[in-house]
């Protein structure tokens, strides 16, 4: 009885973990996300936070569509997101005063510098779904 009532708390809490995970990914959040850490690094105003979390929203909701088109290859997903961060990126530059832009664009650089250092030093390995394909021949999506 004592080892039921274990296991049906560990699953509870696994159910409730998955459910919180799901919610992250809604544009809304990661918009939210975005902002926060927008405005924590460059001191927004009021005004410039909810400015900014609109871009935001309205990338994460754009790229949330793309992401979900399945008439698109991933090549094409992959310059659709490239063309909306951009996009944002000079919007929100928009909003934010000089020396905020600096700030913004270095602060940029260094998370563009991570990611290629990040890619540059992990081999890319082929993921278990992409093995039967590559094993066939098949062009990827």
């Amino acid at each position: 009885m004592k080892s039921l009532k274990i296991t049906i708390a560990a699953l509870t809490i696994t159910l409730l973990s998955n459910v919180s995970m799901a919610q992250e990914k809604t544009a809304e959040s990661r918009a939210k996300r975005e902002t926060e850490a927008i405005s924590e690094k460059l001191a927004l105003s009021s005004e410039q936070e909810a400015k900014v979390y609109q871009i935001n929203l309205a990338t994460d909701t754009q790229n949330e569509t793309v992401k979900n088109d399945e008439m698109l290859t991933d090549n094409e997903k992959r310059a659709a997101f490239e063309i909306n961060n951009k996009a944002r990126m000079e919007e929100i530059k928009a909003v934010l005063n000089p020396d905020q832009v600096k700030q913004f664009e270095e602060a940029d650089a260094k998370r563009k510098e991570k990611l290629e250092s990040r890619k540059n030093s992990q081999p890319r390995v082929a993921s278990p779904m992409q093995i039967p394909q590559l094993q066939e021949g098949t062009p990827q999506k």
